[in-house]
């Protein structure tokens, strides 16, 4: 089907039949612009090949020409949403879409239950085309928190009411579990149903029953069950729930399959909780267990919390973790020295109702990486606002997150908290080579901090670094291990990933004559590997202005030049160089 030009001036991009909302005209100069991305657009979908080819090329200019970028961005994402476009058409409109910005102007949401009907019936179409916009329109629309419970509610109704064909219930089954996941995940849902006593008496005798199964399995369980799990995301409903199914179960008159559905319901109302244990980034395992009761796994032991809250769990007894109290929500290392687990840590989860079991179960699903940020930015907000003094275990989880956000911790880490020894363990932090272990006995939390700096750290680390440099917060470096780490990271952050002041910081450390290895004659000097990344940094030599490259282990390691000053003179010889190439700038620039 040929793609209307009016697609680009709507802002809900999709059928005619659903109410649209006209997006702002542009100033004058950027209406041609969009002018001629609804041209293009509309030739896109031509019966003419050749027309066809030469819009897709011009599109491809426009998505590279940085006056029109944003304005092709925020039309495609209007047009992919259409559920008319042809497949051909789609294909193409997401070729572009890859080097795009975001929209800055994501069309409206809008929907309602007639779309979503007739969405739900495309997706049964004998055309590909079309049952490809359907599902895609869908997604969209469950993506947005304004109409995924409509959607979900919409889907529910369709899969309770409908005979649905087998096309349908494979297309459906994916989007109906995005939509129930969105729905359980709003805490400000405002059309929860209370259940009635009549109603609950109703779907408590069904349950008892052996129901069938339903055409479209919602849940793979029998259609009273999907419904009783929903009211129950309602806190309000779990009470006299739990109550009917209680005084049912003690009737003792179920057959052994209406017994299980009642018990896998009534154990849903009962506060719970997840034990993660995540490898290297990975999720490995989750033990799932019900608040204060002892669970027992076979060969391994018993773990029984008989208490959490959003902050805290109570551990009475566990297969790794002692008694104690532990922080929900965040990484907490394993307790242990086996070198096997190093990098493993526990996540403890808070689950007190149904909604947010049910809500889990699908949380689970996502993307792993995504939730192992979430946990990331939660550990180090937590090390953060509670002032925790961080141990050599505590940095082998830390270093694991991503490089920007270690570096933001690690700079305020520095610049507010005291140093301290750390003590010798056998382990060091996972980012340090084998060989240079033994180089960090001895040393302190913050030289291990920084250590990871001069590797991969940012320069989101920069502030709080430099103001721990100039406030000597970094314990002096034992004998065992006499690199000044802290300095070591600044340099190696100048030269990997420099910061908008780093030419002005790398000039003031210029004249500094102190070494990078404690007490080491002819060793590397600070001041002259500055001059050096100054130098490199402006396609200069740092040869010709006398500067010698020292041959350090440590230094190589970080992939940093280290240089000392060859003769006194040096140091002026630089900042005389760089007075004259600003003046050179700065008549450039005239």
């Amino acid at each position: 089907m040929r793609m209307s030009s009016s697609l680009l001036v709507i802002a809900l991009g999709c059928c005619a039949l659903v109410p649209c909302v006209l997006a702002a005209a542009p100033p004058e100069s950027d209406q041609t612009i969009a002018t001629r991305i609804d041209r293009l657009l509309d030739e896109l979908d031509s019966d003419d090949f050749s027309l066809r080819a030469r819009a897709f090329a011009d599109l491809q200019e426009l998505a590279e020409d940085e006056a029109s970028r944003q304005f092709l961005a925020d039309s495609l994402e209007r047009a992919v949403i259409d559920a008319e476009i042809s497949f051909e058409v789609r294909k193409q409109l997401e070729r572009l879409r890859r080097n795009l910005p975001l929209p800055e102007t994501p069309p409206s949401p809008r929907t309602d239950a007639d779309e979503i009907d007739r969405l739900v019936a495309q997706l049964g179409d004998d055309s590909y085309a079309r049952r490809l916009g359907a599902r895609s329109r869908l997604l969209w629309l469950v993506e947005n928190a304004e109409t995924a419970e409509l959607v979900y509610r919409r889907l529910k109704h369709r899969a309770l009411n409908d005979r649905l064909t087998p096309e349908q219930i494979r297309s459906l089954k994916p989007i109906y579990a995005k939509a129930r996941a969105a729905w359980l995940e709003d805490k400000g849902r405002k059309n929860d149903q209370a259940v009635s006593e009549e109603q609950l008496d109703r779907l408590v005798q069904r349950l008892a029953a052996r129901t069938a199964e339903a055409p479209f399995p919602l849940t793979d369980q029998p259609l009273v069950v999907a419904e009783l799990r929903d009211l129950m995301a309602s806190d309000g409903n779990v009470a006299p729930i739990a109550q009917t199914l209680e005084a049912r179960l003690a009737n003792d008159d179920l057959d052994p399959d209406a017994e299980r559905r009642f018990r896998d319901l009534l154990d849903l109302t009962k506060p719970a909780m997840a034990a993660e244990f995540w490898v290297h980034g990975k999720h490995t395992n989750i033990q799932r267990l019900l608040v204060d009761v002892p669970s027992e796994t076979e060969g391994v032991g018993t773990s029984h919390f008989d208490r959490i809250d959003d902050k805290t769990a109570h551990v009475v007894c566990g297969v790794s973790l002692s008694e104690g109290d532990y922080p929900v929500g965040v990484a907490i290392p394993h307790p242990t020295d086996d070198p096997r687990y190093s990098t493993a840590f526990f996540h403890l989860v808070n689950l007190p109702n149904p909604r947010r079991r049910m809500a889990y179960d699908y949380r689970v699903q996502g993307d792993e990486t995504l939730r192992f940020r979430a946990i990331a930015r939660r550990t180090l907000q937590r090390y953060t606002d509670q002032k925790i003094a961080v141990t050599q275990r505590d940095l082998m989880i830390i270093t694991q997150f991503a490089p920007e956000e270690v570096s933001r911790f690690a700079g305020h880490y520095l610049a507010t908290m005291d140093d301290r020894r750390v003590e010798s363990s056998g382990t060091v932090l996972v980012t340090i080579p084998r060989q240079q272990a033994a180089a960090m006995e001895g040393s302190s939390i913050h030289a291990l901090l920084c250590s990871w700096l001069a590797q991969k750290g940012t320069q989101q680390a920069m502030p709080g670094l430099l103001e721990a440099i100039e406030k000597n917060r970094v314990l002096p470096p034992p004998q065992e291990s006499p690199y000044r780490f802290d300095r070591l990271a600044a340099l190696t952050i100048a030269a990997r990933d420099p910061w908008p002041e780093v030419d002005q910081w790398l000039l003031d450390v210029v004249p500094q004559r102190e070494g990078l290895v404690h007490d080491q004659v002819d060793g590397p000097e600070q001041g002259a590997t500055a001059a050096a990344i100054l130098l490199r940094r402006h396609e200069s030599n740092p040869s010709d202005f006398g500067l010698v490259e020292c041959d350090g282990v440590t230094t190589k390691q970080y992939g940093l030049e280290t240089y000392r000053y060859g003769s006194p003179d040096d140091p002026k010889r630089v900042t005389e160089w760089w007075a004259t190439h600003q003046d050179r700038q700065t008549e450039e620039t005239r």
